[in-house]
């Protein structure tokens, strides 16, 4: 499956969705403002403020021609169903109806707006498009005459942004500056009820499943609400993800995913039935990426450390934020960490220092600088006496927390550190580093224990002990994962760039693995199988963490978005049987659980298959 996404930057990326792969497209000279595939899907079509239009070969990535014959800003792009003919629609107030094979104009512009188009569609016949404008109104047009059906659709107080039809033609929907969606009755020319109502600020999109059973309008408010169509009400609580308003939607041809695209400049894609959806909320606050989160030791509060120079507390079970932002560091924060009692929490920072924090007063209560360097990583021992930390200047440090003081310089690596962690024992403490190596300290003599090469490239970037101490973990810059189960090696691959960070369940029974393409995936420690992914942050993730119950997963992306996932198996396999309402096949469990494990209903409630 192929997702194409339109930017202010006058580009166009092509997502290869099951290769985590994508084409970067350059020919606009201003922003992109829409794009369309044609129904053979070998064809793009994209609309610019350039005042033009561009038809790209999608296997070369090259344009096949660029359609020009607006005066103005060019707001709307559709293929016709049979993909002989192209609309697009203008500030210019016009709709240009184009031949794909002649790349030339069919017949007179279609004048009728009075302010410019922001929207077209066809119908599913072909016969007829619709357009939204800024006049407040909806156009039904008869494409072989070139003329309006009739008086325009009102019924918005403000600008129409996106219009769509259902795939049967005989509803269409129309998102408006407004904040409402109107459900239009096409044969009738009326609204089938009143306008949709749930955002808070304009809606800038909508759009139907191909099944019909549901639409989805994406607003200015940040948020995505989902319609069933039949009954017009709002499923479940809005979708939060972006960072900005929500400005595009698409529905994958199963009707089972939807992409969303915002001012954020993030892609995020969504799974329809989820129920609960697979993100329990998405916290929305920091301006930066966010480099780093921990959950406090009784689950209540997460803390997040953005490139921002800021920390944010927030609420666990509400999503809301603790009172205001942390302030201290003069520059991004690369790592928090909770010491074991909850009462402190420690910063690293890019400006060469460490924060302590006492968590109830939210005061500085300590500054530990020593390094010469960004602090990249950060880790309380168990039993929160000490503080290690791991620099870009090459060293780790020690530190003595009740006395503010660095105890020891840990050397010998030749590249940054990017990682500290604790055994859970206490007894041993790790680093990791750019050099490619992973370092093993005793905590009673500081002594090097042993120096092990385990990543090339940009060597380790994160390292984690299990919680019962008989795993030991490493994400590297290589995409790969090496689990160690007391003393036995075994190799996860499964991302395609860099794993940036890893953390075990509290029951030690689940890895979760964090990295640059994008994604979360879930690993069965005993097996090393990979049972699950968790899409939709819109840019590299830099950070996952268990809460201490194991039933959520927090994970903190370059998007500047925090996601708190249900990772909670039992409601993971709630949903599926009330998806499929049906157990798993015999050949069904072969493939997804191997002939290892001895067949039973994953369903007990249903009949057995």
């Amino acid at each position: 499956m192929t997702l194409a996404s339109g930017s202010d930057d006058g580009t166009i990326i092509l997502w290869d969705i099951a290769k985590h792969q994508s084409a970067v497209l350059r020919g606009h000279k201003h922003n992109v403002a829409a794009v369309a595939f044609s129904p053979d899907r070998k064809t793009l079509a994209s609309a610019s403020d350039d005042k033009s239009v561009i038809l790209w070969d999608i296997e070369t990535h090259r344009p096949i021609a660029t359609l020009q014959g607006h005066s103005n800003f060019v707001n709307a792009v559709a293929f016709s169903p049979d993909g002989t003919t192209l609309a697009s629609g203008s500030t210019d107030h016009a709709i240009i109806l184009w031949d794909v094979a002649t790349r030339k104009q069919v017949g007179k512009p279609l004048m009728g707006h009075k302010d410019g188009i922001m929207s077209v569609a066809f119908s599913p016949d072909g016969e007829t498009l619709a357009s939204g404008s800024h006049d407040y109104t909806v156009m039904l047009w008869h494409v072989a005459a070139g003329k309006p059906m009739g008086q325009p659709l009102t019924g918005h107080v403000a600008s129409v942004y996106s219009i769509t039809f259902t795939p049967d033609g005989k509803t269409l929907a129309s998102g408006s500056r407004d904040g409402t969606v109107i459900l239009w009755d096409i044969a009738a020319r009326k609204p089938i009820r009143t306008p949709l109502t749930g955002h808070t600020s304009w809606v800038n999109t909508v759009a139907f499943s191909p099944d019909g059973r549901w639409l989805v309008s994406g607003s200015l408010d940040h948020s995505i609400l989902r319609w069933d169509v039949e009954t017009g009400q709002a499923t479940g609580k809005s979708l939060l993800g972006h960072g900005g308003g929500v400005k595009s939607l698409a529905f994958s041809p199963d009707s089972e995913t939807f992409a969303s695209g915002g001012d954020d400049g993030a892609v995020i894609l969504w799974h329809v039935r989820a129920n609960p959806p697979l993100t329990v909320s998405a916290l929305s606050g920091h301006s930066d990426l966010v480099n780093s989160l921990v959950f406090s030791p009784d689950g209540k509060t997460l803390a997040t450390g953005s490139q921002d120079n800021t920390i944010i507390l927030w609420d666990v079970a509400t999503g809301k934020q603790l009172g205001k932002p942390l302030v201290g560091h003069k520059d991004g924060i690369m790592s928090v960490a909770f010491s074991p009692d909850g009462k402190m929490l420690a910063s690293g920072s890019w400006d060469k220092t460490t924060t302590l924090w006492d968590v109830a007063s939210r005061q500085t209560v300590g500054i530990l600088a020593g390094h010469s360097d960004g602090v990249l990583s950060i880790a309380f021992s168990p039993d929160g006496k000490f503080l290690a930390s791991g620099s870009k200047d090459k060293t780790g440090i020690l530190w003595d927390v009740a006395g503010r003081q660095s105890m020891v310089r840990l050397t010998g690596h030749t590249g940054r550190i990017n990682t500290v962690a604790f055994s859970s024992d206490g007894k041993v403490l790790v680093l990791g580093s750019e050099d490619g190596f992973i370092s093993k300290w005793d905590m009673r003599t500081m002594s090097l224990i042993d120096r092990t090469k385990a990543h090339s490239r940009w060597g380790a970037m994160s390292v984690a002990f299990s919680p019962d101490g008989k795993a030991f973990a490493s994400g590297g810059s290589d995409a790969m994962i090496k689990l160690m189960i007391e003393a036995i090696p075994k190799l996860l691959s499964g991302h395609t760039e860099f794993v940036n960070s890893v953390s075990f369940s509290p029951n030690s029974q689940i890895l979760a693995s964090g990295s640059d393409d994008r994604t979360i995936i879930l690993w069965d420690v005993l097996t090393g199988r990979s049972i699950g992914s968790l899409t939709g942050h819109g840019a590299e993730v830099y950070s996952v963490a268990f809460a201490p119950g194991g039933k959520t997963l927090a994970s903190g992306s370059k998007d500047s978005n925090v996601f708190l996932w249900d990772v909670d198996f039992n409601s993971w396999k709630d949903r599926a049987c009330n998806i499929a309402n049906r157990n798993l096949t015999r050949e069904e469990w072969r493939q997804y659980l191997g002939d290892d494990e001895p067949y039973r209903n994953t369903c007990p409630k249903l009949p057995a298959s």
